[in-house]
């Protein structure tokens, strides 16, 4: 972060970073500006709400942050015309996501072990997988895979999400397809079969 010196009005090159350091945008402000102002302008220049969360020189910004571009930089000691400001929060970085499942079919008798792999799986209380509209325990193994095993359903295609105490957590949509076949053999995971119906989202 940095400013220009006090008196006259002047510029300020703001440069927009990611949370990574990756340079996403330049524009200018009058120093003038309110900083409550600027994150509203980050985010339309980045297209992103994400810029509700924003650091500079180690500082959070925040919406309600009641000062001047100026007044600010003055404050950290800052006397150059630039401003570097980096996205402290991507949601997408902490988004829950199922991206496929290992057999991604099995018997309509259920007891199919399935290995749900995805990212930024939840290691907590009342974790737990959908198979259509039933609620399945399940054993967490990682930030990237979940164990289930498959409840009896009819012939036919249904859709696995994670779930917390029966609420889905994700919408990816990855479909098991339940067929006449047998089970296919897969490290078992400790968990129970069954299931109840799930909560709807």
């Amino acid at each position: 972060v940095s400013t220009q010196s006090t008196g006259a009005m002047a510029n300020i090159e703001i440069t927009v970073e990611s949370f990574t350091g990756e340079k996403l945008s330049t524009f200018h402000v009058p120093s003038t500006s309110p900083v409550s102002g600027l994150i509203s302008q980050v985010a339309t220049h980045t297209h992103t709400t994400s810029a509700t969360h924003m650091v500079a020189y180690g500082l959070y910004l925040h919406q309600n942050l009641d000062k001047t571009v100026e007044h600010f930089l003055q404050e950290i000691q800052r006397q150059d015309t630039k401003m570097i400001v980096r996205l402290a929060h991507d949601p997408s970085i902490n988004e829950v996501k199922v991206e496929k499942l290992v057999p991604d079919f099995g018997p309509k008798e259920g007891g199919q072990h399935v290995k749900i792999i995805g990212k930024n799986f939840p290691n907590q209380i009342g974790l737990s997988c959908t198979f259509g509209e039933f609620v399945v325990p399940g054993k967490w193994v990682s930030n990237t895979e979940f164990h289930a095993i498959s409840p009896p359903h009819p012939l036919g295609a249904v859709i696995v999400e994670l779930a917390v105490n029966g609420e889905k957590i994700t919408q990816n949509g990855h479909t098991f397809l339940y067929t006449s076949e047998t089970a296919i053999s897969l490290p078992q995971p400790t968990v129970a079969a069954g299931g109840g119906p799930a909560a709807q989202p």
